[in-house]
């Protein structure tokens, strides 16, 4: 019985620290949102089916009543379609290009991202590739030569997203970038909530720090709906 009262408890006591948390919109427009499509009809998964330009407007058309600007990771699939759409809806976008071990693939989706770029007005940055040095998707000079194409190519201003330390240890990312892009997730990093704001500035003081002579973004940052506590 006493076993019994302490699984009851703990069963208990996990399910209301784990439980969904309801986030209020906020009262004004933020700036900007990663977008990929998630639908059952079209997701940028392993599959890599294209994306209608009828679903595309759908979901920017939600986007662009919360945010002032999208994100994207590839102009691949239809994705090259959201600049044009973002225009439509008075969304600015962060053009993003997906850096695979595909050497092929890679350059066929920078193409395109520099063509839209220079094509729509919408596009203010591009970012050529998605953490793929701290993941060791492809060696850092693979980036390098990526950057130094797209600069023949485009006066969009260039960058790539990584984390705060692979900017410090890659200082050449740098020296290419017209923009440090940097990924910060407290949450993921152990850091409790109540701390995750301080952890935030501290990674962003820093690169701002190391590179007073650049502009520093934040590219990719938040905290989950859902999922255990911190």
């Amino acid at each position: 019985m006493l076993l019994f009262s302490l699984l009851f408890l703990n069963v208990t006591w996990w399910s209301y620290v784990d439980r969904p948390h309801t986030v209020k919109p906020a009262s004004e427009k933020l700036d900007c949102v990663s977008y990929n499509p998630y639908r059952n009809e079209s997701t940028l998964n392993e599959t890599k089916k294209h994306v209608s330009e009828k679903t595309i407007d759908a979901d920017i058309a939600i986007i662009a009543k919360r945010f002032r600007c999208v994100r994207t990771y590839t102009t691949l699939h239809g994705m090259d379609m959201v600049p044009k759409i973002a225009e439509k809806y008075g969304l600015s976008v962060i053009l993003g290009v997906w850096i695979s071990p595909d050497l092929m693939e890679n350059m066929h989706d920078l193409e395109i991202a520099i063509d839209v770029a220079n094509r729509y007005s919408s596009v203010t940055h591009l970012l050529i590739g998605n953490e793929a040095i701290y993941f060791d998707v492809v060696a850092p000079k693979y980036i390098y030569l990526y950057l130094k194409y797209a600069h023949t190519k485009t006066n969009k201003p260039l960058s790539t997203g990584e984390i705060a330390s692979t900017w410090n240890d890659e200082r050449k990312l740098a020296e290419l970038s017209d923009f440090i892009a940097i990924h910060i997730f407290p949450y993921w990093n152990n850091i409790p909530l109540e701390r995750s704001i301080p952890y935030l500035e501290g990674d962003y003081n820093f690169m701002t720090s190391l590179f007073p002579d650049k502009e520093v973004i934040v590219a990719e940052t938040g905290w989950p709906s859902n999922g255990v506590d911190r």
